[in-house]
Formats: C-alpha cells, sequence, structure tokens
C-alpha cells in the first residue's frame, strides 16, 4: 500500500509533468491539475492543493477564460498574503499581472506587475524579478512598439547572464527578443537570437520550446525567400510538436504551409486538430482557408459549408471580442465615477447622469447591431438611437473600396431623411472621410468654414439644406485594415466635444465587428446562390492537392536537395560551436530479388517500413532522406565523436535487419552504411556525401550489411 510520503511525490511529478504540458494542451492540462487537487485534498497536501489551483488558473489564461482565472488568483493572492516575500505569493501576483493584461485591463495590470516586481527584489528572488519584467515586455509587443521591446529584452538577458539564471529562462528571453528583430524586419539579427535561444532549448531539453523556435526559423526562412530551408524546419518542428504532443503549435504550422503550399490536406489536419483541443480560433482560420481553397477550385458545395461553418464561430468569437470591450468600457467608467465622487455633489450628479447615459446608450447600440446579420439595419438602428443624444443633421457610413480606389457611402442621412448611396473618389485631400481613413485618425472640426483648408481642398456639400459647421469623423477598422469610416455632422458651431469623439471612437470597435458578422453572412448566402446555379458543374469536378516538392513521394522523407542545403547550414553552425557532423549513406543490400519475388508494390512497402524503422531510430535534430530507388541519407546533427556515429548506426543496423511481415509474407533487409564526418574531413557538403558514398561501397565489395567510415588515405573499412 502507498504512504502518504508516496502519494505527495507522485503528486508533485504529476504537477511537474502539467507545468510542462499547459502551453501545448493547456485543456488536457487543466482537467489533470483538477485531478491532482483532488488527490491532494484527499492526504492533506497543502503546497499541493495550492500548486493545482495555481496551474488551473494558468491554464484558464492560455485558454483565455481570463475572469475565472483571476477570481482563482486572487484568492490564492489572499491566501499567501500574510507572507509578502513567499516566492509563491510573488508568483500569483506576477500571473494576475498576465491575466489582466490579456483582458486588456493595463491599470491592473501594471499595478501587480509593479508589485511582483518590489516583493521580488526585496526578497532576492532575481530569478522571479526578471521573469516579471519578461512578462511585462508584452505591453510594449501588444502596443507594436517593438524596438522599445527589444531593448529591454536586450536588458533583460544581460542581467539574466550576469545572474546565471536558468537556461530556461535564457531561451524564452532570447525568443522575445529575435521576435522583436522579425517584427523590425531584421532577418539575420532575429535567425541568429533564435538559433541561441534554440541551443539553450536543447540543453535544457524542452521540446515545446524547440518547436515553436523551429517555427519561428522557418517563417524566417520563408521570409527570406529560401523554400527548402524552411520546409525542413518546418518539418523538424512538426516531429517535435507530436513528440512532445504540443498540438496547438502543430494547428498553426499546418495552416501556416498550408497556405505556403496550397495543401488541402494540411488544413484538413488543422481542423481536425482544433476540435481535439477545442481552439475556436484555429478551427475558424482552417474552415476559412478550405472555404478559399475550395471556392477556388471551383467546388462550391464545400466552399459554402466551411465558410458558413467559419462564420458562425467568427461571429461567436466577434461577440466575444465585443463583450470584452465592453466590459473594459464598464470599468473606465466605474473607474472615473471613483475618481470625480466627491464633485458630483457640487453639480448635483450631472456629470455622473451624462456618463450613464453615454453608457446606455452604447449598450442599446450593440446588443441591437450584434441582434442584426443584415448591414443597413445595424447601421438605421445606429443612426436612430445617437440621433437621440447629440446634434446629427447629417450622417454618413462610409466603406473603402480599395480595388476601385474610391469610397461608397453606403448609409447617409440628412435631417432624418435617407439617401441614396454614393461613391466618390477615394484620395485624402478630397475629402473628410477620405483624410480619416488614409490617416487612421479621428476629426473633429468646430468651425469647417474656417479649418477645412488644413485637411482638404475644397469642401465638400451635403445635400440639399444649408452647410454644415462642425464634423466629427471616425475611422471604421478590423483587424488592422481600415475599411471605412463614420462621420457626423451639425449645422452648428462647436456641436461636437472629446465626450462625443470617445463615445464614436467606442462606437466604431464595435460596429466594425458587427459589418464583419454581416459581410461574412452575406458572403455565405452569395456562396449558397453560386451553388444552385452551378450545381451540375460542381458535381463533375475533381480535386487536385499538390505534392510538395521538397519530399519523397513513397515514403515522406525529405529528398536529397533539401537534406544537402540542411547539411551545409548545420556545417556553417558546427564551425562556430566546434560540434561535430556525421553524414551516413546507406543501400538496402539485395533488394532487387524482393521486387523480382514479389513485385514492386511489396518493394514499395518494404521501402516505407525501413523508412520508419529509420525515422524512429534517430533523433529529433537528426534529418533522414530518401535519395532515390533503395538509398539513403542521414544526418546526425550533432554527434560527440566518431564512436557516436558507429553506435547510432548500428543501433540503425538491427532496427532495420529486425524481419519485416507485409502481406502474409516475412522479408528481411540488410543494409551497407558508409560514414563521413565533419570537420574531420574539412570539405564541401557535395563531397562529405561522396565520401559517405565511397565509404558504403567498401562494405558493399565486402561482406555487406555493415558499417565503414571513410579515411582519406585509406580504403580500409572501420566495420
Amino acid at each position: 500500500m502507498n504512504t502518504d510520503t508516496d502519494k505527495t511525490e507522485a503528486i508533485r511529478n504529476e504537477l511537474n509533468r502539467i507545468w510542462d504540458s499547459m502551453i501545448a494542451d493547456p485543456l488536457r492540462a487543466l482537467d489533470d491539475s483538477k485531478e491532482a487537487r483532488k488527490q491532494s485534498l484527499q492526504i492533506g497536501y497543502g503546497k499541493g492543493i495550492s500548486d493545482s489551483l495555481f496551474y488551473q488558473a494558468w491554464c484558464l489564461i492560455f485558454l483565455s477564460r481570463l475572469k475565472e482565472a483571476i477570481e482563482i488568483l486572487s484568492d490564492l493572492a489572499e491566501q499567501f498574503g500574510k507572507s509578502p516575500l513567499d516566492e509563491d505569493y510573488i508568483r500569483v501576483l506576477n500571473a494576475l499581472g498576465v491575466a489582466y493584461h490579456d483582458l486588456g485591463d493595463n491599470s491592473n495590470a501594471f499595478f501587480y506587475y509593479s508589485k511582483s516586481l518590489q516583493l521580488s527584489r526585496e526578497a532576492g528572488l532575481i530569478e522571479r524579478e526578471l521573469s516579471v519584467l519578461n512578462n511585462m515586455g508584452g505591453y510594449y509587443l501588444s502596443s507594436e512598439n517593438f524596438e522599445q521591446a527589444l531593448n529591454h529584452y536586450l536588458e533583460i538577458y544581460e542581467k539574466a547572464k550576469s545572474h546565471n539564471q536558468s537556461k530556461e529562462l535564457l531561451s524564452v528571453v532570447l525568443s522575445n527578443a529575435g521576435n522583436c528583430y522579425f517584427k523590425l524586419g531584421e532577418l539575420d539579427k532575429a535567425e541568429q537570437y533564435f538559433l541561441e535561444s534554440r541551443s539553450y532549448a536543447r540543453e535544457i531539453k524542452s521540446g515545446i520550446s524547440e518547436s515553436e523556435i523551429l517555427f519561428d526559423l522557418a517563417q524566417i526562412s520563408d521570409k527570406k525567400g529560401k523554400k527548402t530551408e524552411a520546409a525542413a524546419y518546418i518539418e523538424q518542428s512538426l516531429k517535435l510538436c507530436r513528440e512532445v504532443d504540443n498540438k496547438r503549435l502543430e494547428c498553426e504550422i499546418l495552416l501556416f504551409s498550408g497556405e505556403k503550399n496550397k495543401d488541402v490536406a494540411s488544413y484538413e489536419k488543422a481542423l481536425e486538430l482544433s476540435k481535439e483541443i477545442d481552439s475556436k480560433q484555429y478551427y475558424m482560420e482552417a474552415c476559412k482557408k478550405l472555404s478559399l481553397f475550395y471556392e477556388e477550385s471551383a467546388i462550391y458545395d464545400k466552399a459554402h459549408a466551411f465558410l458558413k461553418e467559419s462564420f458562425q464561430i467568427e461571429k461567436e468569437l466577434n461577440n466575444l471580442a465585443a463583450e470584452k470591450k465592453f466590459q473594459n468600457l464598464e470599468m473606465e467608467y466605474e473607474i472615473e465615477r471613483n475618481r470625480r465622487n466627491a464633485e458630483l455633489f457640487k453639480n448635483e450628479n450631472r456629470e455622473l447622469r451624462e456618463s450613464l447615459n453615454w453608457m446606455t446608450l452604447l449598450n442599446n447600440i450593440t446588443k441591437e447591431a450584434f441582434a442584426s446579420l443584415d448591414t443597413n439595419s445595424i447601421l438605421s438602428g445606429i443612426f436612430e438611437n445617437i440621433n437621440r443624444l447629440m446634434e446629427v443633421t447629417h450622417f454618413h457610413a462610409v466603406i473603402h473600396d480599395k480595388q476601385a480606389a474610391e469610397l461608397e457611402v453606403i448609409k447617409a442621412y440628412e435631417d432624418g431623411r435617407e439617401l441614396e448611396p454614393f461613391r466618390f473618389t477615394d484620395a485624402p485631400e478630397k475629402s473628410f472621410a477620405g483624410w480619416t481613413i488614409a490617416h487612421r485618425k479621428v476629426l473633429l472640426i468646430n468651425d469647417i468654414e474656417k479649418e477645412y483648408k488644413k485637411y482638404i481642398e475644397k469642401r465638400a456639400t451635403y445635400g440639399k439644406g444649408p452647410l454644415a459647421k462642425s464634423i466629427l469623423t471616425v475611422p471604421i477598422c478590423f483587424r488592422n485594415d481600415e475599411i471605412g469610416a463614420l462621420a457626423i455632422l451639425s449645422r452648428h458651431k462647436n456641436a461636437y466635444t472629446e465626450e462625443h469623439t470617445q463615445f464614436l471612437e467606442s462606437l466604431a470597435s464595435f460596429l466594425s465587428i458587427a459589418i464583419d458578422n454581416a459581410r461574412n453572412y452575406e458572403k455565405v448566402n452569395e456562396l449558397n446562390r453560386i451553388i444552385s446555379r452551378e450545381k451540375e458543374e460542381l458535381e463533375t469536378a475533381n480535386r487536385k492537392i499538390m505534392e510538395l516538392a521538397t519530399h519523397d513521394n513513397l515514403t515522406g522523407l525529405i529528398n536529397r536537395r533539401v537534406l544537402f542545403e540542411l547539411l551545409e547550414a548545420s556545417m556553417e553552425q558546427a564551425r562556430r560551436r566546434g560540434e561535430i557532423l556525421a553524414v551516413l549513406f546507406i543501400d538496402l543490400d539485395d533488394f532487387k530479388p524482393i521486387n523480382d519475388n514479389f513485385g514492386h508494390d511489396f518493394g514499395d512497402k518494404v521501402l516505407k517500413e525501413v523508412a520508419d524503422r529509420l525515422k524512429r531510430t534517430v533523433r529529433t535534430t537528426d534529418s533522414v532522406a530518401r535519395i532515390g530507388g533503395d538509398e539513403f541519407l542521414i544526418l546526425l546533427d550533432p554527434v560527440k565523436n566518431k564512436s557516436e556515429a558507429r553506435r547510432v548506426s548500428q543501433k540503425i543496423l538491427k532496427a532495420v535487419s529486425e524481419t519485416i511481415l507485409i502481406q502474409g509474407h516475412e522479408v528481411e533487409v540488410g543494409m551497407s552504411i558508409g560514414i563521413s564526418t565533419f570537420p574531420e574531413e574539412e570539405t564541401t557538403a557535395e563531397q562529405l556525401i561522396i565520401n559517405a558514398d565511397s565509404a558504403m561501397y567498401t562494405i558493399k565489395k565486402g561482406n555487406k550489411n555493415g558499417i565503414c567510415f571513410f579515411e582519406k588515405t585509406s580504403s580500409a573499412a572501420d566495420h
């Protein structure tokens, strides 16, 4: 029977496993954390109870269930608060900072980060201090201030190195710095930092971190136009993802590679994985990409089905985003109300009542907007509502048609009377709406006649009545892509204030989501109409999936060209780091009789099994290629010495020599392996392969099924 001590140790080990796995699969880690807490409660293991709750909170953060995370963390903060210099308390405060930052509440995020940072320094916990500083760098990244973020991470890195901090922290900070360089377009610098980060990740055997870094390197190679190198990094990253069960990153990689290679199979796999990990975001993106693929292939029924599915999910996500924005606005109004509380009695609560009026109006408008999927109805409702609390003699909702270089007024009112939609040029100097869209800035003018020349060449006239004297125009943006503007005008000077501006900006952020929902819905209906018109053609359409030019069609291994490029890159790294590489040239012994006796289909199945055994036998950092027929190349990157290369080769011989059972027939396959090493053979990548090939033929001429190292002075084998 297990003692409580044994159970405590088992829970501790399980919690360590959960911590390592939560980024890759937060949903499963959440369930495992709950089970660990249940077991801790049964034996009264206090540390296990608190740690499992803390891990639950982190899982909820990764799942964007931020309110639940904050509730748990707040309870833990109260529990640990009696010992403010305790590391557990400091970790909880840091996590609260992350949760509030993700929620968009920067004031609370800064408060908890600052408190955690202060206590870390007082307690002398340098690793905690640097961890908080690393998280605070997210402020600069979220505001796209990449230069400031980069300087921040570089300072953290230097401090971490000088204090001999953990390689895990160094890897994370270097990766963040690499991300900043990537955003700034300095690809060589980014690659350098990611490679160094990868070295630390490999040292601590963090497969999750390394898989993410490999994907970053793939994106850099893709940006540089090195397609085969990018494909190789993708291959390595995917392999690691599957080993460490990092399904979230695997989803992202599949979507990326699918788009680059127009590969529907990658999209379909990403769709399956997104459902498995319950990621609505990845599921929506996979549906969109599949819809576009099938639309371009003229398979409209499938395009329609996936677009309809993506629309439903995006609508749900957009509504959640709108709810989050509204909650943040409520929070801001609450803070402002408390700040001015002392003055409210002097002016009979006038300001508070006015703020609450704006808040109520905004709430009403957003509810109505998200209840409709018709752009026309949404905009009519908005006009009717805002006309209640401010003077709006003219109202214009403008959409930017980039392709036609025009602005389209899709909804217009003058003195409450609706006008016909109209178009005009998108040149910024021709209209206030054009200026707002081009500069992505709010425009508030309270005396148009006096000020218009600062913005446009000639003032426009709206409708048939007297000219407007005040105008307020705000951009409507969705996911950093300008899509239009919202404009209100009055025939009186000084009609609009900063408060009107803030209200209209808030309204525009909600309006962009509502319009996007409506547009997606309209596209679904349009595809539905296409399906009805072209049903007969759709039934005869055939799918065609492009194969990757970088892989062997039979085995799925990379081909000679990709391995050659990997070898060149690895040789350069080996020179800098003082590492050793080994190239294995493999030829199957007496493979021709298998094809002769059983047929080529049977032989192909044998080759696939050999390829699978080769992949399973080597490490994730090594690369296996099929270069034609029954020949394979393996790059061992790195090896400690020639003895390790020999040991791995013997392991390969043993794995492949085991009986292969196919279609009820047993066959045995031997192989001859020639090995060349670098930098012992200081030569080119091509010559290394030739040398390994030469060593392999030494075995072929003898007893076969053995190993031989290339030697410059002699053709003698090292069997």
